[in-house]
């Protein structure tokens, strides 16, 4: 127990849904990865939530259109980018 599968790897979670269970799937996969070894900065992820009536397939130009959202993610790169260089 003492090998990482994954070790001084820095992640982030980009997590697009139709409902307001995007935290319990972001704590889930950032306890599963931690469990790996990957190591998660603050602010660690971005969500969209979409309306839950909404067929994804009729939302995916929507989503890629949202400037808003798009940011949201940038800012996630940068943060995780700006996070591995200071500590790794």
């Amino acid at each position: 127990h003492k090998q990482d599968l994954i070790k001084n790897k820095v992640a982030g979670l980009m997590v697009v849904g139709h409902e307001d269970g995007y935290q319990h799937v972001v704590g889930g996969l950032m306890n599963f990865l931690t469990c790996l070894g990957m190591i998660f900065p603050p602010h660690a992820y971005a969500a969209w939530v979409g309306e839950s009536t909404t067929d994804p397939a009729v939302d995916k130009e929507k989503i890629t259109n949202i400037s808003e959202l798009k940011k949201e993610f940038e800012n996630l790169v940068v943060n995780c980018v700006d996070f591995a260089k200071k500590i790794i």
